[in-house]
Parts: C-alpha cells; sequence; structure tokens
C-alpha cells in the first residue's frame, strides 16, 4: 500500500463521465508451442487497471492544491498514492458499504452449507446481489444451489456473450424460470431476481428489464451447499457484493428503496444476507439477524476500501467558471 495520502481538501469523488469504461488487462500466458498456435492459459496474478481519462470539479484554491501534489508530492505521477472510491470502487459507491469479494475463476468462492432456508420450495423468492465484471463478455458463475441430480438455483454465463442468465430449477431439472440479462458494461451494477409463483421479474440497478411467466414444473428443497463466486460449470472473473435472499418475493417499489442501501438484517423475509463488509479474514457472516448461513471464503481476495492509484498522463485544467476548473488526467489502479 502506497503510503501517500490523496490530500483530505481535494474532492472525494470525480465526475462520472460516459465513454470509456474501466478495463482491466488479458492476463493470459502464452506459451509457444513446436508447431500450431501458441498455448493461452488464465494468469491468475494481480494486474494494474486502466481507468481512462477522470475528470475532477475543483475551486481554485483545490485546483493549486492538486497542482502540487501532482508536480511536487507525486514527482510529476512517478509515485503512487492511496485513494477512497466513492463512486465504483471495492464499496460500490454506496454509504456505509465496506468491502467486497475478488473472484478469479471456479477455485475462488464462498462456500455457505445448505439449510432448509436458503431452498425456496415455495416457488416464491428473491435473490440479489452487486456484481462488477472484469470483462462484460467474461465467464461469470455469480452462485449456485445446486449439485448433480440436485438442482435448485444458478445465475451464470459462459464466455462469449454478455447475457447474464437466471434459473430456477424444477423437480425433474427443466427450468421452473428461466431470466436473461444484459451486463452492459464492466461497472458496478445491482441484480434482483424476483419469483412470486407465477410470473418471474428481473431488476438491474433497481429498474425493471424483464418479466416472463413461470415455466412448468414445481421447485424442490434440495440439499446441495450454496456457492457464491462460482457454479457447477462457471466460476466469476470480477467482484460481488451485498447478496441477499428473501423467502419472499420483493416488489418494484422494494427493490428501487433498497438495492441502493445496506439494511439492517432484521427486515421482514430476509433469510441470508452478505454484506462482505469483513475485508480480511476466512468468514463471510450472514448479516440476517438469525445469523445461520455464515460462508467460508476459498480463495477469494478481499478488496480493501482504499486502492492504490498512480496518474499516469499530465492534467489539464479548464475553466468551468471564474472561481470553478476541470481537472482533467488519466488514472490507473495498482494491483
Amino acid at each position: 500500500m502506497a503510503s501517500i495520502e490523496w490530500p483530505a481538501s481535494l474532492p472525494q469523488s470525480w465526475l462520472l463521465l460516459g465513454g470509456e469504461p474501466e478495463r482491466a488487462p488479458k492476463t493470459y500466458l502464452r506459451t509457444e508451442m513446436d508447431a500450431g498456435p501458441a498455448k493461452v492459459r488464465q494468469r491468475f496474478s494481480a494486474a494494474t487497471r486502466y481507468l481512462g481519462r477522470k475528470r475532477w470539479l475543483m475551486t481554485r484554491a483545490q485546483k493549486e492544491t492538486f497542482d502540487a501534489f501532482y508536480r511536487v508530492t507525486l514527482g510529476g505521477g512517478a509515485q503512487a498514492f492511496n485513494f477512497r472510491r466513492q463512486d465504483l470502487d471495492a464499496t460500490t459507491g454506496l454509504t456505509g458499504f465496506s468491502s467486497c469479494l475478488e473472484f478469479q475463476g471456479r477455485g475462488t468462492y464462498v462456500l455457505v452449507p445448505d439449510h432448509a432456508d436458503l431452498s425456496p420450495a415455495s416457488n416464491t423468492f428473491t435473490i440479489e446481489f452487486w456484481y462488477r465484471a472484469n470483462d462484460e463478455e467474461g465467464e461469470a458463475g455469480i452462485l449456485h444451489k445446486t449439485a448433480p441430480a440436485n438442482y435448485e438455483y444458478a445465475v451464470e454465463k459462459a464466455a462469449g456473450d454478455n447475457i447474464l442468465v437466471f434459473r430456477a430449477y424444477a423437480l425433474n431439472g427443466d427450468n421452473a424460470y428461466y431470466g436473461t440479462g444484459v451486463i452492459p458494461d464492466t461497472g458496478w451494477h445491482h441484480w434482483a431476481f424476483v419469483c412470486d409463483g407465477s410470473d418471474h421479474y428481473l431488476y438491474r440497478d433497481g429498474v425493471e428489464i424483464q418479466t416472463a411467466a413461470k415455466l412448468a414444473g414445481s421447485m424442490s428443497g434440495g440439499s446441495a451447499p450454496l456457492e457464491i463466486g462460482r457454479t457447477l460449470s462457471y466460476g466469476t472473473y470480477g467482484r460481488i457484493d451485498d447478496v441477499r435472499i428473501w423467502s419472499d418475493a420483493r416488489s418494484d417499489v422494494e427493490i428501487a428503496a433498497n438495492y441502493n442501501a445496506e439494511l439492517v438484517g432484521n427486515e421482514a423475509g430476509l433469510v441470508a444476507y452478505w454484506k462482505f463488509n469483513e475485508g480480511s479474514g476466512i468468514t463471510a457472516a450472514d448479516s440476517q439477524s438469525s445469523g445461520n448461513h455464515d460462508g467460508a471464503v476459498i480463495n477469494a481476495q478481499w478488496v480493501p476500501l482504499i486502492e492504490d492509484f498512480r496518474i499516469v498522463s499530465e492534467p489539464s485544467y479548464e475553466a468551468a467558471s471564474h472561481e470553478l476548473f476541470y481537472v482533467d488526467t488519466e488514472l490507473e489502479v495498482l494491483p
């Protein structure tokens, strides 16, 4: 962790602009072969993330502080600094959120023992979570409670497209509910999958994006553990935060009102709630008031509240008014 702190007198978040989203580099290793194309495998080590151009709105005094910070303290960008991102950081940019978990394939996940609370055999339930993909077309196994011949529900996608699939299984293994939603980019997005016994409703960032009738069959209670960060076929490459499971079908009003804030933990219908606020250790606590569903963190990495940043381009300044200035620069996050 860098020892230089971002000045407290400067803005603590940049303006949210369109354009190029944050991206991680392609972390692949290529092995040359005697014949044919190189063999490629995923490298699991951390890598620098390029954030692109960012714009800050600063007063004249803040602009002068920033210019001195960049040129003197950081040596013109040679030094890294600590910064708490309050827009798209590990906290998902939400008041009260702390850390989250980073997953890098099927070998990284959270294991929660089986419990009847986690099996929505009544065909009525809600699953919510925040997810930030490293690559919106990459492989993702967000969570599942399934085993061979013991299927309950799963949220997953194969590599090659940006369609996240939500499934709840019938007794015979067919889909009782089946929903799909587009992952628009590599930013943080909240997802909610609501099933009321007759229809399903899919929400992204508090807005309904799909509804469809329940398919044939009835869901069953199974004995498989719940796993967060992978499914039977897929692992996740990205970050997951604030996972909630409800025994009831949340309304559109409830989804919109609560997706953007932490819960107390004693809300009616809430059966399990992993905030991932620990920031360290091998346990992801269940923050639902009964606390029956703590999970074991298997190889997943806690993402801290503060990360190491570096300015990688000469800042530019543009007057927004007599006393306000736009400060533009390019940033990267160090591993």
